[in-house]
């Protein structure tokens, strides 16, 4: 083992047991011992007193001679526990080993303090202190006056829809102003309200005073039509009313059928106004067509790409009282007003980027202006004079009104010709030519149905047989809803 100063040797772990070997010097000669046995020269440790003051350091010694190095390397001990300090012996010969390095003494008074040393360099600056609390803010100026409205967008496209086409049906009829309600009679009409003008509902007779069973044409009036009520001789007295609900038929299929119609009043004239007589000779004139569905919403025009001018800024609020002066500086202040917008330049030669689509407005824009009146409504009539009989074809698309006269034999009926839709009405008016003639109808699908009614299966000679016919897509038949016989 080369030389090692005890300092370079590792520390033993604590408590020692006493069995440890430790190196002495015994009579100038280098030898091992247990610690226990330098433990027993100065008999039992007493318990330790309090630690006395440091006393002065002793001369130091000579070296003295170093010794032969052991040719036995001894074990390393744990090394023990620290012994007490005994009192200092007299100096003894200089030792050729290092001894363990007493306890360090207590920390001596503090010396006087040294002169202040020369002034260092300024420091950095350091970080910016609270912000002080803000002034109270000065009331707000009042706004100023709203610029004016920009250009409004053009006008979207009309709508389709027309107004009411036109009618000129008419029948003759007796006014009844002796009671208000139920069945008016044959030829007779009547008002639900002794103030005629102030009538809800009006009922009709199904004949008319020309003895012509005009159910069929009744049975066509429909909910927003309007018919007119006239003095026979003098068109000035008449009663304009709107159909305002579905007409009803009392006693369908009877002699004493009526109709009653919902009725609201548009306008009166002469006695129309003050009430037309008891069994006064009047006129019931359908005048206006069903009023069309009403055309869509033109789209909202585009909004306006010329921006109405700023108004003036108001003016400013008085500046509140200045608080005490800060000791912190406080945050930078807000920014001032913005001037007053310029003049608006001349019209640029160059257009513009388009720019991106608005959001879609929640606010329906203006109603586009009513489209033109649609045309006076007419009658599609297809006249057969002096047919031979057999069978014959209906035009179901081109006729409105079918007419037969002075029919010469007996006549098969086969199911009308072209693509009904649903609810299409079409009229047979039948007449012989002074011979009754026999009727047969095809009643298959696609041919006639007799609804709350029959059909004829004979014409009376030389009077005028009506057919009321509705055509349901869904059962695939024209009903017939409606029988006229001429008296």
């Amino acid at each position: 083992m080369a030389d090692r100063s005890i300092s370079q040797l590792g520390v033993a772990s604590t408590p020692l047991t006493g069995d440890e070997l430790t190196v002495v010097v015994q009579n100038g000669v280098t030898k091992q011992t247990q610690v226990q046995d330098i433990a027993d020269l100065g008999g039992p440790t007493g318990a330790t007193g309090p630690m006395g003051p440091t006393g002065p350091t002793g001369a130091t010694g000579s070296t003295g001679p170093q010794g032969s190095a052991s040719i036995v390397p001894g074990p390393t001990g744990d090394t023990g526990p620290l012994g007490p300090t005994g009192p200092t012996g007299p100096i003894g010969a200089p030792s050729t080993v290092t001894g363990p390095t007493g306890p360090t003494g207590a920390t001596g008074p503090t010396g006087d303090t040294g002169p202040i040393g020369p002034l260092g360099n300024t420091g950095g600056i350091g970080p910016q202190g609270p912000i002080g609390p803000t002034g109270p803010t000065g009331p707000t100026g009042s706004i100023g006056p709203q610029g004016p409205q920009g250009s409004i967008g053009p006008t979207g496209p009309t709508g389709p829809t027309g107004a009411q086409g036109n009618s000129s049906t008419y029948f003759p009829f007796l006014a009844k102003t002796t009671s208000t309600s139920g069945d008016p009679g044959l030829t007779f009409l009547l008002w639900n309200n002794a103030t005629q003008t102030s009538a809800t509902q009006i009922n009709v007779s199904q004949e008319d005073t020309d003895g012509v069973d005009v159910d069929i044409f009744l049975a066509l009036v429909q909910e927003t039509q309007q018919f007119v009520i006239q003095d026979s001789l003098l068109s000035a007295n008449s009663q304009t009313w709107l159909v305002t609900g579905p007409p009803v038929n009392i006693n369908p299929g009877l002699s004493n059928s009526y109709w009653e119609f919902p009725v609201s009043l548009v306008s009166s004239a002469g006695t129309g106004t003050t009430g037309f007589a008891n069994n006064l000779p009047v006129i019931f004139a359908i005048t206006s067509g069903v009023v069309g569905p009403t055309g869509p919403t033109g789209p909202t025009g585009a909004p306006s790409n010329v921006t109405g001018p700023t108004g003036p800024t108001g003016p400013t609020g008085p500046t509140g009282p200045t608080g005490d002066p800060s000791t912190v500086p406080g945050p930078t202040g807000p920014t001032g007003p913005t001037g007053p917008t310029g003049p608006t330049g001349d019209p640029s030669t160059v257009p513009g980027p388009t720019g991106p689509t608005g959001p879609a407005s929640t606010v329906p824009g203006p109603t586009g202006p009513t489209g033109p009146t649609g045309p006076t409504q007419t009658v599609r009539i297809v006249a057969i004079t002096g047919a031979a009989g057999g069978t014959i074809t209906p035009t179901g698309d081109t006729a409105d009104q079918y007419e037969i006269t002075a029919l010469g034999a007996a006549a098969t009926f086969a199911i009308p010709s072209g693509t009904p839709v649903d609810g299409q009405k079409l009229i047979l008016r039948i007449k012989d030519n002074g011979t009754a003639r026999a009727l047969t109808w095809t009643t298959t699908s696609g041919g006639y149905r007799a609804v709350s009614t029959v059909l004829p299966t004979t014409t009376v000679v030389s009077k005028t047989l009506y057919l009321g016919l509705i055509y349901n897509s869904q059962d695939i038949f024209w009903d017939v809803v409606a029988l006229a016989q001429q008296a």
